[in-house]
């Protein structure tokens, strides 16, 4: 029985960094001749992979403490009362729930069928099982919420700091000085509508800030996207001609078409010599760049777009202005 009181969590505080990944003085690890690694230079390389084993570690200490505490909690308000955890629950769970009736199931079906598997025929016992449980589930959330009212109830587990992430690509292509305060990296997909939604946004920070924030467009075309590889090459063939912020404002205006045609469409607006553009979007020059920007967003843990590091510092999403504004004015603030 105390398996089912354990199902309701006591929302416990988050976990201990893992140990061995801050490391002073760090051990050189590796060597080759007289080039060596240390372990900090390793855990820097996969830093992304090292905060997700945090987090699973967190969740699996939560979950941990979370149990190992009901299960003091009843363990010391059964020994109160002189009876068993089982008695327990049946007494302030079991005992309480009322006998669902078969109207009370008809009607569950017609009101949810729509999310049922074949619309929630033969799911009758199934139903009642579930409107039974969720019943029990008020009940011991009721009872742990009554054991702990008099209790101090405090947790210790830190929530672990998502690291400052190293990006190793050159700042390019980039608009502010290269000796700025605070430089966000943004990986962007030409095709993503969430990406277009955030432009505003990043040009009003660049309005505010001038030349105190440098803004760094990478490349990360999502895999449904399959006009953003073409739109990403096109770019960088633009910038050739030094081009390539107009070119990026000119694609991601709604509406604009993302085939050659629209490509070359966009180029020509802009006045380019059209046989260099061509020229190049017809090669492979930038594949390598693409490939490059890609590979170095899947080692900093990019799953989607846009996704920004402000000064190392990563946040996913098309983030509102005031969102930006404030992780700007935090690194503004440290400097």
């Amino acid at each position: 029985m105390i398996k089912y009181l354990k199902q309701t969590t006591l929302a416990l505080a988050m976990m201990v960094p893992l140990s061995g990944i801050v490391h002073a003085g760090s051990p050189v690890v590796g060597q080759m001749g007289d080039w060596k690694v240390t372990l900090e230079e390793v855990d820097k390389s996969i830093a992304g992979e090292l905060y997700e084993l945090e987090i699973k570690i967190f969740e699996a200490r939560a979950k941990a403490l979370d149990g190992m505490m009901v299960e003091h909690l009843l363990a010391s308000e059964a020994k109160k009362q002189g009876i068993t955890i089982d008695q327990l629950e049946k007494k302030e769970v079991n005992d309480k729930i009322t006998p669902v009736s078969d109207a009370q199931i008809s009607q569950f079906i017609k009101q949810n069928g729509a999310r049922l598997p074949n619309g929630g025929v033969g799911m009758e016992s199934r139903v009642k099982e579930y409107m039974e449980e969720a019943q029990a589930k008020k009940f011991r959330a009721m009872l742990l919420q009554q054991l702990m009212a008099d209790l101090a109830v405090t947790t210790n587990l830190p929530e672990p700091e998502e690291p400052r992430y190293t990006l190793t690509s050159e700042m390019k292509p980039a608009l502010g000085p290269a000796n700025a305060p605070v430089t966000i990296v943004e990986f962007s997909d030409f095709e993503c509508p969430y990406c277009r939604k955030v432009q505003p946004a990043l040009q009003k920070i660049k309005e505010t800030y001038g030349d105190r924030v440098k803004l760094v467009f990478r490349h990360y075309p999502l895999s449904f996207h399959k006009k953003a590889p073409l739109a990403s090459k096109a770019s960088m063939c633009a910038g050739d001609q030094k081009q390539f912020w107009a070119y990026h404002d000119a694609l991601f205006e709604e509406g604009v078409d993302l085939n050659r045609a629209g490509l070359d469409k966009v180029a020509m607006t802009l006045k380019m010599d059209m046989a260099t553009f061509k020229a190049c979007l017809d090669s492979d020059k930038y594949q390598a760049k693409l490939d490059a920007d890609l590979a170095e967003g899947q080692a900093l843990g990019v799953t989607g777009t846009p996704t920004f590091f402000v000064n190392g510092r990563k946040s996913s999403g098309a983030l509102p202005y005031g969102s930006l504004k404030q992780m700007v004015d935090q690194e503004l603030t440290q400097k």
